[in-house]
């Protein structure tokens, strides 16, 4: 169980209307009640990642005050080339249109994903009804769901909603599920998407 699921409980005996409410005051990173836990570092990310044949997208990482790796507050030549550093270790892409981006985030991000040729993603990171994202509210063109799928070297993803997928991982032609603005990139935590590799499991052969 991770803070969403301790949000729930809280919410349910009324200590907080929603999730967002319980997220900005018991449940924040740098509330009394965080406890620390092992988290790999970037550069360590992305080399687990790429060397299992994934395609390592960076989530919402312009979100102001909680950015991580990159000051987005600097210049937008020094950000790049803070972003150049990352792209040398494997980052393949940023997700860019994310309610938690601020707009002058976005902005420099694509500066960023345009000078790099980095893959662009989009994502409503929906946990469930408690919290204010909507379904689809944000999603990846087909263009760069369909770059993500040639950059990766292990097992074609299969569909998220419904789980049908043919062995190009696209999905079966005509089926509901499988419209190019359903796809995505599968998320890790909060700080990277992955295409899941089936080279990451040595039992299969």
């Amino acid at each position: 169980p991770g803070r969403p699921h301790i949000a729930q409980v809280l919410i349910t005996k009324g200590y907080f209307p929603d999730t967002d409410a319980a997220f900005a005051a018991a449940l924040r990173a740098d509330g009394p009640y965080h406890v620390p836990h092992y988290a790999p570092r970037l550069l360590r990310a992305l080399e687990i990642i790429t060397n299992a044949g994934g395609v390592a997208i960076l989530a919402h990482p312009a979100t102001g005050a909680r950015s991580g790796a990159v000051d987005h507050t600097v210049p937008v030549a020094e950000i790049i080339a803070a972003y150049s550093r990352y792209v040398e270790a494997g980052l393949a892409g940023l997700e860019i249109d994310h309610r938690e981006n601020t707009d002058d985030g976005k902005a420099v991000l694509r500066s960023v994903a345009s000078e790099l040729g980095l893959i662009v993603t989009g994502s409503s990171d929906y946990h469930g009804d408690r919290k204010g994202n909507r379904l689809g509210e944000n999603t990846t063109s087909e263009e760069h769901y369909e770059a993500i799928l040639s950059r990766a070297t292990g097992a074609a993803p299969i569909s998220v909603s419904c789980g049908v997928a043919d062995e190009s991982g696209r999905g079966r032609a005509g089926h509901p599920c499988h419209s190019g603005r359903e796809r995505g990139a599968f998320s890790l935590g909060q700080s990277l998407s992955v295409a899941a590799p089936r080279r990451a499991f040595p039992s299969e052969g």
